[in-house]
This record gives C-alpha cells, structure tokens and sequence, in this order.
C-alpha cells in the first residue's frame, strides 16, 4: 500500500445513512465523513479505533473549518454533492460515527502541516491495490473546499478501494496529478476510457485507460 498525497500532487510512499435514490443504501458500504476533529494515532488503518497508516505520530486534528461562520452552510454543500455522485452505488454516506460494523472514514479538518505533512497538502490518502485492508482512513485539510472537498473525498475512497485515480481534470478520482486543479463543478464519475494516473495506478501493467463507474460497481454495487 502507499499513501497518496493530494494537493496538485506528489505521491507519497445519529448515523443516518444517505436517502439519495428511492432507498437508503444497504448498509454494506458505510462511509463516514468527520468534519467535527478528530485524534489519531500510528497503525495499520482501523477507522473504529482510529489508527492511520498514513501517520508517523500522535495528531490531533480540529474540526473543519473551525471559526468560520460559513462552516455548517459549506459542510451541508459538501455532504450533499457527495451523497448526490455516489448515488448510484451501495454507499451510505454518514456524518455521525457507525455504532456498530465495518466502516470507511475520512478526517476532514486542519492543514497538513498538523498531521505531519509536507505543507499545501489538500489531502492524504491510502493507496490500496490489493484490498489487504477492508477499510480505510483518509485526510481531507481546509485548504480543500467546496468541490474541491467532495472530489477529495470520493477519490480518497476510491483509491483506498483499488480504484487508479485519474488524469481527466473533470473527473472525481482526479485527485493525483498537477492537473487535478479545484474544479468549477462538482466532478463525475468516468466511463469507458478514462485515462489512468501513474501516480495512482492499481491496473494491470500496460493498461492505460478505464471505467470509473464499472469499477465504482465491482467495488461497491448497485444502489438499492
């Protein structure tokens, strides 16, 4: 596995579940987006008990956005275009801790200077071709906003999952590459032949290019 610097980028080596679509997610797939602080110590990733294979050290992370009026107005934003693009697959998408089973997390909050990285940083995350870890934590900072926020957070979770993350500026696993700027929109999902970032590559060798959504499918299923 390697950790995944996101900025412009360099690599490095109640739950209430989302009511988009006509039902709620099945609860397979539970993803928890925690924008309220959160401290984390060194280990193999474990969102229940809060160890980071990112980390070298001890961090304490504040809430995001901390001190700005705008906060639970631009959180809101951010929770619902990502509810929004992972609609169409079985992924709950939570902002209160699960009580109970397997989870994927991701601390949003802080700069990267904080959790021990170099500074600029937009986000980190795990890079998990071979799945050895069922679930992962990622690291979104306050230099990420808006669409660039929801973008970080889907692509984070894509490749903690074994999804290559992407070259094309519009797409959410654009999350590698010094082409991966803050979008104007909120990003979507890539079909059929999506380029495939170097910096984040879980494909055969050789292979070049991708579907975002068949994968994002194979990964975590259909939507009810």
């Amino acid at each position: 596995m390697k950790g995944l610097t996101c900025c412009c980028l360099l690599l490095l080596a109640s739950c209430s579940a989302s009511t988009s679509g006509p039902n709620p997610a099945s609860g397979a797939n539970v993803y928890y987006l925690n924008f309220e602080g959160q401290t984390l110590t060194p280990g193999a990733d474990n969102p229940a008990t809060n160890t980071s294979e990112l980390l070298s050290g001890s961090v304490s992370l504040p809430a995001y956005l901390a001190g700005d009026a705008q906060r639970a107005t631009k959180i809101q934003a951010i929770v619902h275009e990502v509810e929004a693009i992972l609609a169409p697959y079985d992924i709950a998408v939570v902002t209160s801790r699960p009580a109970s089973g397997a989870y994927d997390m991701v601390v949003a909050g802080g700069t990267s200077q904080q959790a021990g990285f170099p500074t600029g940083l937009h986000a980190e995350a795990v890079v998990d071709c071979t799945a050895a870890r069922p679930r992962h934590i990622s690291l979104v900072f306050d230099l990420s906003t808006g669409h660039d926020a929801a973008r970080q957070i889907i692509g984070s979770l894509g490749v903690s999952h074994g999804i290559s993350a992407s070259t094309t500026s519009t797409d959410c696993m654009c999350i590698a590459d010094a082409g991966c700027t803050a979008p104007a929109a909120a990003c979507t999902i890539g079909g059929p032949g999506t380029p495939v970032s170097s910096n984040a590559n879980c494909e055969a060798v050789g292979v070049t290019t991708m579907d975002v959504h068949q994968k994002f499918l194979a990964e975590f299923g259909q939507h009810p």
